[in-house]
């Protein structure tokens, strides 16, 4: 699912249970019935809050942050080589980059051959920070994060 789409998705919630709380549903969403439509839409207020003030600020931007040990040597030298590029996705910082994603992994294995000059441990934290929502992935000298890489044991020739 896209990031639009989860958006679209909650939107739907909220407005479905702000007609829940307006009409007064008896609808619970747990076995204790303590979960109604109103305390379901006071967490997502709370959660969510930039659907219901004035913020200044109306779109987030999701960034997960993994270790630059995930990089290795011919990472660090495509990062490198893209920050010259007029439409780079990669911004340099003192103790690693900020990677912008893609909104799909399909999306990244069309772009350009910055992608598939990646190694596959970098290949794979971008994936499940896609598949994660995010938007954004900070490689952090500083940073400590528990992605394990699994490498294939089939290798298909």
């Amino acid at each position: 699912m896209t990031v639009q789409r989860n958006i679209d998705v909650v939107e739907q919630l909220i407005l479905w249970l702000e007609d829940n709380v307006t009409t007064e549903s008896t609808i619970h969403f747990d076995n204790e019935e303590r979960v109604d439509s109103a305390t379901a839409l006071a967490a997502l207020t709370r959660l969510l809050p930039q659907y219901y003030s004035n913020q200044p600020f109306t779109e987030r931007y999701l960034t997960v942050v993994v270790s630059t040990t995930h990089l290795n040597r011919y990472d660090e030298m495509t990062f490198t080589e893209e920050l010259n590029n007029t439409h780079s996705r990669i911004a340099k910082r003192g103790a690693g980059y900020f990677l912008k994603l893609w909104e799909t992994l399909e999306n990244a294995k069309e772009s350009q051959d910055f992608y598939l000059r990646l190694s596959k441990a970098v290949k794979e934290v971008i994936a499940e920070a896609i598949k994660q929502g995010a938007q954004c992935i900070e490689f952090d000298g500083d940073a400590q994060d528990n992605f394990v890489y699994k490498p294939s044991r089939v290798q298909i020739q």
